[in-house]
């Protein structure tokens, strides 16, 4: 089964990045991309998502408000948050709104642990 991902990214060079690795993960997988959480909350009143790949700081939302208004428009989603400010403060928020794993955008080029948190995530989702 391919796993249908909306990833929530405003900027357009993290955006290539976060497709490219998700793409090269699951190459048919249904990937749906939106800027703002509005956007987003839009292409969930059309598509069906299982993961979302979600940016704390957005031109409608910032920090850890960003997974709570996630939350409400899905409470069953799995939330992955990818931040360019990981700090302690920054992950104990996002959990404690609804986030299921927290990822710094810093470790996405160098790094497969993504691979490992999106398998898990789908994982999560299917049985759910």
């Amino acid at each position: 089964m391919t796993p249908s991902i909306l990833l929530v990214e405003d900027d357009p060079s993290d955006q290539i990045i976060i497709e490219k690795k998700i793409k090269s993960l699951w190459p048919e997988c249904g990937l749906k991309i939106a800027d703002t959480l509005k956007d987003a909350e839009e292409l969930f009143e059309k598509h069906s998502f299982q993961i979302v790949v979600l940016d704390l700081n957005l031109p409608d939302s910032f920090g850890a408000e960003s997974v709570e208004k996630m939350r409400s428009i899905n409470q069953n989603i799995q939330i992955i948050v990818l931040t360019g400010a990981l700090s302690p403060d920054v992950a104990h928020d996002s959990l404690t709104f609804g986030a299921n794993n927290i990822f710094p955008k810093s470790d996405l080029l160098d790094n497969d642990d993504f691979f490992n948190i999106l398998e898990e995530s789908l994982e999560r989702a299917k049985a759910a």
